[in-house]
């Protein structure tokens, strides 16, 4: 044992020995590098697989939305033409409403004329009182 320093193993303070603890240190580090190195490597790989993932997912969804979105505008213009389909027949039927209306009032006055225009008169007047008190 080499009292002088205090250090019983007297061949590690000789040069050799120095040298043997820098070389195990540096395999050491060269190793944690070497499982840094994989370690990054496989996160890049993850990273990659998990972007491609998705990516993937990304790109079904979208699909999906527009194939939904399609189905809505599709669905949009068949009640719109539903929609133009019932006025029109709303149209024709209050057409038809007021060619009736039309023809029943020249009916009643070709049987009562002189009925017809003293309503008339009559309806003149009542406008025309109305008009003067607004």
């Amino acid at each position: 044992m080499n009292h002088s320093n205090g250090n019983p193993n007297p061949g590690e303070h000789g040069p050799g020995g120095s040298t043997s603890h820098s070389a195990a240190a540096r395999g050491k580090l060269s190793e944690a590098g070497e499982h840094l190195k994989t370690a990054a490597q496989l996160a890049g790989n993850t990273a990659r697989s998990a972007a491609e993932v998705a990516g993937s997912e990304l790109r079904s969804g979208g699909r999906a939305v527009g194939d939904e979105l399609r189905e809505a505008a599709q669905s949009s213009r068949v009640a719109a033409s539903e929609a133009r389909g019932v006025a029109d027949e709303q149209l024709h039927a209050a057409i038809e409403r007021g060619r009736g209306l039309l023809q029943s009032t020249e009916d009643l006055i070709r049987a009562r004329p002189l009925a017809s225009v003293g309503i008339a008169v009559v309806a003149g007047v009542l406008l025309s009182r109305i008009g003067r008190h607004e």
